[in-house]
């Protein structure tokens, strides 16, 4: 009898690359032959984090109209991330902190996994995502688990409680190699291997077969970022003068930009059309430069000093002049055959891992 195998990771946050993540990590457990379903789990922290606002959370008049006009775009947004998870996920019944552990008895591998999954800061040092479950009694393991900055600046009691958490998992894949490097010291007994996010386990082809036209001429250039710095907005305004490219911007905001063109109320569906249908693109998500790799897109991103999960994914695959700086003013075109090479190279490894745990027991 096949084991069956419960994913948990942020699969209900309003975030276009834990969604996608949580969908690519299900389909490849299932290709390689697993049993699996994502736990939905309910975080009361990362509820909070992505409510959608509301009026009176404005001080001025002019305040409550944009929470008002902003909400109007989340509010289209959230359903299409709703639909989808309801289409594309197959999930457990929704599960709390109070009551995950019957849900957890149900499987007999646990899968922690995604982009800040194993940085508890976003989850409000909620330890269920360190597979910490009363009576659970399954082989645990994490794919691509990233701790984002954690490491860089805790101090020791934290990490010992993770650590103490971490002992009792299979395996460790994790996805930043600084990461897998501190958990091979702190946890010598314990495999620990550097994985791919699992956006890059499936093929283009796969994503487009879920696209939602967004009616738009190819070829534009995309900005997708957190943070919109006033470096990114220069950068995109000289390459669409060189270039001709319109600038599209994705966002649910109100305020006017000079020369981007804002998407609104953008789903999933429609992301993945965008960034696969874009002639280049600018970004501070790792998400967005792992699906630019993906799609074949030329792109620059922006890097923090602090955090290692962009040059990371820069690092492994031959992409350092992807960097936004201005030592590297033009786009990175990440079509070049190395870094197709080692893409290969890293998405096999990968999924050899997958099949390794989900038949743990035949080895």
């Amino acid at each position: 009898m096949d084991k069956k195998i419960g994913i948990l990771t942020y699969h209900r946050a309003q975030n276009y690359g834990a969604l996608l993540q949580a969908f690519a990590l299900q389909r490849a457990v299932t290709q390689e032959g697993g049993n699996c379903e994502i736990i939905d789990y309910i975080c009361d922290k990362i509820e909070r984090d992505y409510a959608l606002p509301s009026w009176k959370d404005g001080r001025s008049l002019s305040g409550r109209l944009r929470m008002l006009l902003t909400g109007r775009w989340q509010k289209r947004s959230r359903e299409g991330f709703e639909r989808f998870r309801a289409e594309m996920l197959r999930q457990s019944g929704p599960c709390r902190m109070q009551d995950i552990a019957a849900v957890a008895h149900d499987y007999q591998i646990l899968i922690a996994g995604g982009d800040q999954v194993f940085n508890p800061r976003g989850s409000g040092w909620d330890d269920a995502y360190f597979l910490n479950i009363d009576g659970a009694s399954a082989e645990k393991y994490a794919y691509a688990a990233s701790f984002g900055v954690f490491l860089r600046d805790e101090c020791q009691d934290p990490l010992d409680d993770i650590r103490e958490c971490l002992a009792k998992f299979t395996a460790l894949g994790l996805r930043e190699t600084t990461a897998a490097r501190i958990m091979m010291r702190m946890l010598p007994a314990v495999p620990v291997e550097t994985v791919l996010d699992p956006v890059l386990l499936l093929t283009p082809e796969e994503y487009r077969a879920l696209e939602s036209d967004c009616g738009q001429t190819p070829g534009y250039l995309l900005l997708y970022a957190f943070e919109l710095t006033g470096q990114m907005q220069d950068t995109a305004r000289r390459i669409s003068r060189e270039t001709g490219k319109r600038i599209l911007y994705i966002t649910n905001g109100v305020r006017p930009i000079r020369k981007l063109h804002p998407m609104r109320g953008v789903g999933p569906r429609e992301f993945l059309w965008l960034m696969s249908h874009a002639g280049g693109l600018l970004t501070d998500s790792f998400h967005g430069a792992a699906f630019a790799v993906l799609f074949g897109i030329p792109f620059l991103t922006a890097v923090k000093e602090d955090d290692e999960r962009i040059p990371d994914l820069l690092d492994r695959l031959n992409l350092k002049d992807a960097r936004l700086s201005d030592a590297h003013p033009s786009l990175c075109d990440p079509r070049n055959p190395e870094t197709i090479r080692l893409l290969m190279l890293e998405r096999e490894r990968s999924r050899r891992f997958l099949r390794g745990l989900i038949c743990h027991e035949d080895q």
